[in-house]
């Protein structure tokens, strides 16, 4: 019964740590073996588990991920399963949640398979928590949350203690334990990790003394992103420009700074510490895989294409890329074949229609990307990723030709965090031609794409990719970098994020125009001379017929978008004032006619009468 008051009180609004979620399926007893010391008797309650768990199962749940909900909610007192597991999920310790990876990745994986509550819920604590829940907040739930669809049986356990406090819950993502539970006449409804709740009201007394809150679950409605169906001479230039970017022991001093401000400080001072004290004692694939905020972090830079946390992740973001690199010469230098490995993810389905729609086109993921040579294991990753009606399960089955692969991957088992199970990981922003999608099983909502790894050898890429070096060219790292997102933000159909994407590059160039005029020239000269290219090859398309070109069609889309860029150029230009000068800006031909009355101009009136 306290399993309904074990409720996470904390004004947190950092995410769980979702390192086990990479873990390999195991039986109940071995994923719990780790626990073993912790509770007395442990091996008997399995037994029992096992023995009284509602299977075979009309949800396909195993024997074991039934047993393991089972087990969940046996009252065992102070040392309940439950009890120690909340705890570790609660504390800002990492390495707490360790001896419980496997088994959070069978009893997430059984709660996927349970019917979903869209309902109101009710839990309560004897706490008072009128500092920690305030109206308009947002509030991060990291434990497992066990609620009921009954009012009552809270009520009668909370009495009339003027301190408590009942929660009225909307959920959309709760799970049904109807028929798995030890005690069914409860009317369990459980809330996995990571539930993000909205607090819509100040508490409310009650005339029998409770104190209410309303909270709303909120859901992220745009799941997992499809990774960006690109632009190829783009993205291959970025780990390059990466790799160029020269960094020292201020980057992680720079870096540690950063995240103490990130969002309000959210991450544990003690992991950020820990950071800054001991990132040269570990590896970055460690780093990587580490259930830390570095990852949060990273995810979050290369999807957003959030330019500032990526000049300051890039020496993370070279460490990782060159410790692949070595390993991939390493262990695949003379190994001939084929390699297959997978992705399991949920996509919304308005995405999988463009994959669709570009099969034999190019795609890549705005990520450090991890596979699995175990197809199992990302069917079940897949599975549990999808969960409302707008979205999808997928599987990428992607095939490497390692006689001819350069791309850096490497099988990171030895060297991750959690070593129990392959992972075999790509460097960022790897291509990929799509091979064919097709539908698995006669399932509507899971579906199969085959990828194949590009290779800088292709003719195709080889010519597109020299282009784009030569578009970046910049004095510095920085520049080429910020060269890249120029051309970065055409590839995406968000347009928030192209707008932010030009923003965030106007924003670098504004900081560093008065010690560098001549670069901005050449900035404003690439963009227009980029105009015209695009026209150029609108112009070839229509002669050719070569519509499904992905490339170029993805750049030619995105036209409209260089006007953006010139605008942010204006903007620029009207906060420096008269600072640029016609006669020494050699950007338009003879046939632009521009005069100057009484020898020099400023470039704003050029810009103006330009354009």
């Amino acid at each position: 019964m306290s399993r309904f008051f074990d409720i996470d009180l904390n004004d947190k609004r950092i995410p769980p740590n979702f390192g086990y979620r990479h873990q390999s399926l195991l039986s109940l007893e071995h994923a719990l073996e780790p626990i073993v010391p912790r509770i007395d008797h442990l091996h008997q309650y399995i037994k029992e588990a096992l023995e009284k768990c509602h299977f075979p199962s009309e949800h396909n749940l195993t024997h074991d991920e039934s047993a393991s909900i089972y087990l969940y909610t046996m009252e065992l007192g102070a040392h309940s399963l439950y009890q120690l597991l909340n705890n570790d999920l609660r504390s800002e310790d990492p390495s707490s949640l360790t001896p419980w990876a496997n088994y959070l990745k069978l009893f997430e994986i059984a709660l996927t398979k349970l019917p979903k509550e869209k309902k109101r819920l009710w839990c309560g604590t004897k706490d008072n928590v009128n500092q920690n829940f305030i109206k308009g907040s947002e509030i991060i739930w990291r434990s497992v949350s066990s609620c009921s669809t009954t009012l009552n049986i809270i009520k009668e356990f909370l009495g009339n203690d003027t301190n408590a406090t009942l929660f009225m819950i909307e959920a959309v993502n709760g799970r049904n334990l109807s028929g798995y539970t030890k005690h069914p006449d409860e009317n369990e409804v459980l809330l996995g990790p990571g539930t993000r709740l909205s607090v819509e009201s100040d508490d409310l007394k009650l005339n029998d003394g409770l104190k209410v809150l309303h909270v709303v679950e909120i859901t992220d409605k745009n799941n997992e992103t499809l990774p960006a169906v690109i632009n190829t001479i783009s993205i291959t230039s970025k780990p390059e420009t990466l790799t160029d970017m020269k960094h020292d022991k201020r980057s992680i001093q720079e870096f540690v700074t950063y995240c103490r401000d990130w969002h309000g400080n959210e991450f544990p001072k003690q992991d950020i510490e820990q950071f800054q004290q001991e990132y040269h004692e570990h590896s970055p694939i460690w780093w990587y895989t580490a259930p830390h905020f570095l990852y949060s972090v990273l995810e979050y830079s290369l999807e957003t294409l959030d330019f500032e946390a990526i000049i300051k992740l890039g020496f993370f973001i070279l460490d990782l890329h060159e410790q692949l690199g070595k390993l991939h010469s390493e262990r695949f230098k003379k190994v001939k074949g084929k390699l297959t490995v997978y992705r399991g993810q949920g996509l919304p389905k308005s995405d999988l229609q463009k994959l669709k729609s570009h099969v034999g086109g190019l795609l890549s993921f705005n990520h450090f990307l991890s596979t699995s040579p175990d197809r199992l294991i990302s069917i079940a990753d897949a599975r549990q990723a999808a969960e409302n009606q707008e979205s999808v399960r997928v599987l990428f089955v992607i095939t490497v030709d390692l006689s001819i692969s350069s791309t850096p991957f490497a099988n990171i088992r030895d060297l991750q965090y959690y070593s129990s199970h392959e992972s075999i990981l790509f460097t960022t922003h790897t291509v990929f031609r799509i091979e064919r999608i097709q539908q698995m099983d006669k399932e509507s909502r899971f579906w199969q794409v085959k990828l194949t790894m590009m290779e800088h050898n292709d003719g195709y890429w080889s010519s597109l990719t020299e282009f784009m070096r030569k578009e970046i060219q910049g004095p510095t790292e920085y520049h080429r970098l910020g060269l890249y997102y120029r051309v970065e933000c055409f590839t995406y159909d968000r347009t928030n994020d192209q707008c932010q994407a030009c923003l965030s590059y106007g924003i670098c160039l504004k900081g560093n125009i008065h010690n560098d005029k001549d670069f901005f020239y050449v900035y404003v000269k690439n963009v227009i001379l980029f105009f015209f290219f695009l026209h150029f090859v609108r112009s070839k398309l229509r002669k050719t017929g070569v519509e499904n070109s992905l490339l170029i069609i993805s750049i030619i889309n995105q036209c409209s978008l260089l006007f953006l860029l010139l605008k942010i150029i204006h903007i620029i230009l009207e906060s420096n004032g008269n600072l640029f000068h016609y006669n020494t800006f050699n950007l338009f031909s003879s046939r632009s006619h521009v005069k100057t009355t009484g020898g020099r101009q400023t470039f704003k009136e050029v810009f103006k009468k330009q354009f």
